[in-house]
């Protein structure tokens, strides 16, 4: 009983951490919808997005470490939430330039889902589960080059996108928020060494069992 439940938190963790991953990659990339108009500004727009977000998982992954992946996730989701809306909000090239920047913080949140599904499976799976959130965001990089002019028409342009996104991202932060309270990574199965010299004592050297 106590393994079933801990898998199912481990599945339930994987996905909503899957859904959390897919939704900022698809912030981050949104810009790529409108390369078609974007003209000679393609590799200054793509070079700030991926420069943005290579700063940006340098430094989320240090801030999970220190604060917790499960607190920093929700944070960047409602960031880059905010972000998009922004964009909506921008008026000039470089005002959407700079948004384009800020959305680095989106492609930052692969580290942090990372670590964070990391807890659930330090035993077995770890492999397979970072396979899925990578791939996620392969997918999630793929798919707005699909969004023709037809569909983006049907959604009242970008910005109607860039609306929608804000909106779900929010939302989304919240459920994650609240699952991520209930379900806890399961406990280790021998307890951690003393601060100290008692660490270095031979009864440390071997696990534990509780």
């Amino acid at each position: 009983m106590v393994r079933s439940s801990t898998a199912f938190q481990s599945m339930l963790a994987l996905l909503v951490t899957t859904l959390a991953i897919f939704i900022c990659s698809l912030a981050w990339t949104l810009p790529l919808t409108l390369l078609p108009a974007l003209g000679d500004a393609i590799g200054l727009v793509v070079g700030t997005l991926l420069l943005s977000a290579a700063l940006a998982r340098f430094f989320l992954g240090m801030v999970s470490d220190r604060y917790g992946a499960r607190h920093v996730l929700p944070s960047v989701m409602v960031a880059v939430g905010a972000t998009l809306i922004g964009f909506t909000l921008a008026r000039s090239f470089e005002q959407s330039l700079l948004v384009f920047a800020l959305l680095g913080i989106a492609g930052g949140a692969y580290p942090v889902g990372a670590a964070y599904v990391s807890e659930f499976y330090k035993e077995r799976g770890t492999g397979t589960a970072l396979g899925i959130l990578f791939g996620t965001t392969l997918l999630s990089g793929w798919l707005p080059l699909q969004i023709d002019a037809h569909l983006a028409l049907h959604l009242s342009g970008v910005m109607r996108l860039a609306q929608i996104g804000g909106a779900a991202l929010t939302a989304f932060a919240v459920i994650f928020w609240i699952l991520a309270a209930r379900h806890r990574p399961p406990t280790p199965r021998w307890s951690e060494p003393d601060t100290g010299r008692a660490a270095f004592s031979p009864r440390f050297c071997a696990p534990r069992w509780q």
